[in-house]
């Protein structure tokens, strides 16, 4: 019964990611707590002028050590593919609201293209938690290593996560990049299946 159920989520979460593949240059970084889900596998997608989805996966190997992945593959005029892994550590903290800060370092790629790009980040993501199912995050990223593309930008993100059914995390927020000395806005949703 149950993997039937998870067949079939699945399947909704790919259609809606093949449904608006496009990929430009944005990073995913965004790590849920483990309060919510242990594992999770789910569908991204930024909106900046145009749609691209990314497809997630995140699992909580112990209490304080998480790793994560996305892939974006992009069919428009030519094939080209972004993909990134992060790992990240989290500091519990006994706070009412600030109950723990994630530090991550990962790697993305964006391969196939002439607009490729190689980056390393370090992340810092505070995570208040308003009540069991309600959530915010800051989120501070710091790339280095930038080989390729120069679109490729440090970031601050906001984001509100909600857990529906103790199974689905939607969250919405929005991604700010400094880009030539004007403000580039990003906005994504996330749909994430628990297992």
């Amino acid at each position: 019964m149950i993997e039937a159920l998870f067949k079939k989520n699945i399947l909704l979460i790919l259609v809606v990611g093949i449904l608006f593949c496009n990929n430009t240059n944005n990073i995913s970084t965004i790590m849920l707590p483990l309060e919510l889900s242990q594992t999770t596998f789910g569908v991204e997608l930024f909106n900046n002028k145009q749609t691209n989805s990314y497809f997630k996966h995140q699992s909580w190997i112990t209490n304080n050590l998480s790793a994560n992945g996305f892939i974006s593959p992009s069919f428009s005029n030519t094939i080209d593919i972004t993909y990134g892994f992060n790992i990240g550590y989290s500091s519990i903290y006994e706070n009412q609201y600030l109950n723990n800060i994630i530090y991550s370092t990962g790697y993305h790629r964006k391969k196939f293209t002439s607009e490729g790009f190689r980056v390393s980040s370090f992340s810092i993501q505070p995570l208040i938690k308003i009540n069991n199912t309600n959530w915010l995050t800051f989120n501070i990223n710091y790339l280095f290593n930038i080989k390729g593309d120069d679109k490729v930008n440090n970031f601050l993100s906001f984001s509100y996560l909600r857990l529906f059914k103790k199974l689905y995390i939607i969250s919405s927020g929005i991604q700010v990049q400094r880009n030539n000395n004007k403000i580039k806005l990003n906005y994504n949703i996330s749909f994430n299946y628990s297992l």
